[in-house]
C-alpha cells in the first residue's frame, strides 16, 4: 500500500486488517475545514499575535480587525484557515466561527492542546481547545444540516473540525485588580500551566497560576499581580527566558525591554534603544528576536549576553516600510 495520499479510514475492520508497520498517520485539516483561503495580501487585516506549535507544525495568528484566529500549516503555508471567531465583535463562547472576539491580541500555545488568547476588547483571557484539530476524524461529530452549505455536504454528512472557545475564569485574592485591557501573553513550557499577561490599561504584569482545564467549559486560574509600570508604558510583548527565571517585558512607548526576575518579583534593569518594540521571541538556541514597528527592522541578541549585561543588538532584516520577500 504505497500511496502518498492522506487517507482516513473509518471502518474498524479495515483498520485492523492493515499491519501497523505499513501505516503512517497524518492529517490534512484543510480538507475538513469549512473556512480556508489561499494565503495572500488581502487575507489578514491587522495580525497582532503569533504563536507556533513545534509539535504540530502549526502557526496561530490573531487578527485584531477581523476579530478572528487563523491557523497556518507550515507544511502547506499557502493555505490559511479560520479556526475561531470572525464576524461582528462581541463576546460569545462556542465552536469555530460561532465564537466571537473583540480585538484579540496576544496568543500563547501549550502543546497539551490549548491556545490562550488576550481578548483585549472584552477584558478577558480566552481558551481555544485544539483537540479536534489533531485527533482522528472518527472522533469528530458529524456536521449538522444547519452547518451544511450544499446538498452534496448533506449527503456526505462530512465531519467538520471545529475548535471550542471558552473563558478562562480568574480567581484573585486581596487587592489584585481584574484585567481591563490584556494585550500580551506568554506561557511556561515546563511543568504545570502558568501564564503571564500584560495589561496595557493598568500598566501591570500579571501571572495566572494553577490553570485547570479539564473540560471545554471549565477553565480556572489564579490571578496574581507581579509588576507595576508607569502608566505611560505600553506593554506590548512578553517572553520567558529558556530557564523561565526571567521575564522580558517589551515597552513600545519606552523603546526598551524590562528584564524582570519572576520568582523574586524584581525589576532588574532596562535594555534601551529599541524604537517601537512590538514583539519578542526567544528560541531554543538562546537567540532573542525583537521587532521594531518604527524602524521596520528585526533585531537579535544573545540571551546569555543579555542576562550578563553585555548585550549587542544585531539587525537581522528590514530597513524601510513595505512588502518585499528576499534574503
Amino acid at each position: 500500500m504505497d500511496v502518498e495520499t492522506a487517507v482516513e479510514i473509518h471502518r474498524k475492520a479495515i483498520q485492523d486488517s492493515i499491519p501497523d508497520e505499513r501505516v503512517s498517520t497524518t492529517l490534512v485539516p484543510e480538507l475538513e475545514f469549512k473556512h480556508w483561503k489561499k494565503n495572500g495580501a488581502s487575507l489578514l487585516s491587522y495580525p497582532v499575535g503569533l504563536a507556533f506549535s513545534p509539535k504540530h507544525s502549526r502557526l496561530f495568528i490573531t487578527d485584531r480587525r477581523l476579530h478572528a484566529v487563523f491557523m497556518v500549516d507550515m507544511h502547506c503555508p499557502a493555505n490559511v484557515t479560520l479556526i475561531a471567531g470572525g464576524g461582528e465583535p462581541r463576546h460569545t463562547n462556542g465552536y469555530g466561527n460561532k465564537a466571537r472576539f473583540r480585538n484579540p491580541a496576544g496568543i500563547a500555545v501549550k502543546e497539551s492542546g490549548q491556545l490562550y488568547i488576550c481578548d483585549q476588547g472584552n477584558g478577558r483571557v480566552r481558551v481555544v481547545n485544539l483537540r479536534t484539530l489533531f485527533c482522528h476524524a472518527s472522533q469528530i461529530v458529524q456536521g449538522s444540516a444547519e452547518e451544511s452549505q450544499s446538498e452534496e455536504e448533506d449527503c456526505a454528512g462530512r465531519r467538520i473540525r471545529k475548535v471550542h472557545v471558552h473563558d478562562l475564569s480568574l480567581i484573585s485574592e486581596g487587592n489584585v485588580p481584574d484585567l481591563v485591557s490584556p494585550f500580551a501573553i506568554c506561557a511556561s513550557a515546563k511543568g504545570s500551566v502558568e501564564l503571564f499577561v500584560s495589561d496595557v490599561g493598568l500598566g501591570k504584569i500579571f501571572s495566572i497560576s494553577g490553570v485547570v482545564d479539564d473540560e471545554e467549559t471549565n477553565c480556572v486560574g489564579q490571578l496574581n499581580e507581579l509588576f507595576c509600570f508607569d502608566r505611560s508604558s505600553l506593554l506590548t510583548s512578553l517572553a520567558l527566558t529558556r530557564d523561565e527565571q526571567y521575564l522580558l517585558v517589551g515597552d513600545g512607548n519606552g523603546s526598551c525591554i524590562h528584564l524582570c526576575q519572576v520568582r523574586g518579583r524584581l525589576k532588574l534593569r532596562t535594555i534601551s534603544n529599541i524604537p517601537g518594540l512590538m514583539g519578542i521571541a526567544v528560541t531554543d538556541g538562546g537567540t532573542v528576536f525583537l521587532s521594531s514597528s518604527k524602524e521596520h527592522v528585526l533585531f537579535s541578541l544573545k540571551e546569555e549576553e543579555m542576562l550578563g549585561g553585555k548585550e549587542t543588538l544585531t539587525k537581522v532584516c528590514g530597513e524601510t516600510a513595505g512588502h518585499r520577500d528576499g534574503v
